[in-house]
């Protein structure tokens, strides 16, 4: 398994793979990584960050002290009802970044409208999260989504 969670061990030779093989190939990858990004439903505090991330997002920095002193709770108190909850700023706001990052890509939106939307503070710094995320650059993966996927 790759780090994508993606078996590597059934990828076709492009060579001499069966176009009809690697259509199926690539599909799978694309959706997975979709799947993977979707925002699971949350509750509680988490609930409230997320929603509050989702909100500011374009808007203002993605930041714990922004979202803590909007909730009305000091940084460190939310960061311990975070963690009560068994997650923490940094993962919530990678995950919502990622999932709208996808979506952004597949809507057709392009590399400079995302990066600063998600908050990223330059372009580099958002194509090395996608990667992460997906192993993939964005172009990369909107190339394979327009031609596998549309």
């Amino acid at each position: 398994m790759s780090d994508s969670g993606i078996s590597t061990a059934k990828r076709p030779d492009i060579q001499s793979a069966d176009p009809q093989e690697i259509a199926r190939h690539y599909q799978q990858i694309l959706t997975h990584h979709i799947d993977r990004a979707k925002l699971p439903q949350v509750y509680g505090w988490t609930s409230q960050v997320v929603m509050a991330i989702i909100w500011r997002m374009g808007k203002t920095p993605l930041e714990i002290t922004l979202i803590a002193e909007e909730l009305a709770l000091p940084s460190r108190t939310l960061q311990n009802y975070l963690s009560q909850e068994g997650t923490n700023f940094s993962f919530l706001r990678d995950r919502v970044r990622q999932h709208y990052a996808l979506r952004m890509l597949i809507d057709g939106q392009k590399v400079e409208e995302i990066y600063p939307m998600l908050d990223f503070n330059d372009r580099s710094g958002f194509i090395n999260a996608f990667k992460r995320w997906t192993g993939m650059s964005p172009g990369n993966f909107r190339k394979l989504y327009t031609q596998y996927l549309c």
